[in-house]
């Protein structure tokens, strides 16, 4: 299994675990209680005479039904009565636990860090993470509508709330639910041909004060009945 820092020291304790058995003249296979380190490191006896192990040797060593390393097979059956023990070294890993604040960005592998693994304090779900210049920090969920706004390069970001009635500006003076078109703002650009009519107007609300110079041209007039050719003349009173 991977650790962080030093690996685990693999160590031989000064104690050795002993399994006994008895032979009964036909068995030749004994498993031992505890899985042993090597074939080389038990110490086999029978009737208090150490056995050779390896290939046409007293016994080989290898794994059992499970696949861990336990089982002793003897070439020949111990005899009916013979007293076996087995003296398996018992081992250990010494796993050293790091200091606090040793563990720098350069020891931890790329992309490990996942957010399982981050715990900022009091943690609620829709927190946001940011860096406020020294560290990465929590801003706590906002309120249902709101929106994450950036105050700018060297400013943390904070929650906003987007205005119902915000304030008009340009040539709209108030607010939405209120909007008015500011004094001198409508020209002639800002007219369709032809769409200013009676209907458009009440009567008499257009006063020479409220028309921008110059902003009256050709396509603006309608006196009704126009044709080609026709002529405008002041009749005393009004353009005919």
């Amino acid at each position: 299994m991977p650790y962080i820092g030093k690996g685990p020291i693999d160590r031989t304790l000064g104690l050795n675990e002993k399994d006994t058995f008895t032979g009964d003249g036909s068995t030749v296979a004994f498993d031992l209680s505890t899985i042993a380190p090597s074939a080389n490191a038990i110490e086999v006896f029978i009737d208090n005479v150490r056995q050779e192990p390896g290939s046409g040797k007293a016994y080989t060593f290898g794994v059992d039904g499970s696949g861990d390393l336990k089982r002793i097979t003897f070439s020949a059956a111990p005899a009916n009565s013979a007293e076996i023990y087995v003296l398996n070294p018992l081992r250990t890993q010494i796993t050293e636990t790091p200091s606090d604040n040793t563990i720098t960005s350069a020891k931890i592998v790329g992309n490990a860090v996942t957010g399982a693994k981050i715990a900022m304090g009091s943690d609620a779900q829709g927190d946001v993470l940011f860096y406020g210049g020294t560290d990465y920090e929590r801003l706590a969920a906002g309120t249902s509508g709101q929106f994450l706004k950036t105050q700018g390069a060297g400013a943390d970001p904070v929650w906003g709330t987007v205005s119902t009635d915000p304030t008009m500006g340009g040539d709209i003076s108030g607010t939405a639910s209120n909007a008015q078109i500011v004094a001198n703002a409508v020209t002639a650009t800002e007219i369709a041909a032809n769409a200013v009519g009676a209907s458009e107007l009440a009567n008499n609300a257009v006063d020479t004060a409220a028309i921008v110079d110059n902003a009256v041209i050709g396509d603006k007039i309608a006196m009704t009945s126009d044709a080609q050719g026709d002529v405008l003349f002041y009749g005393g009173t009004d353009y005919e």
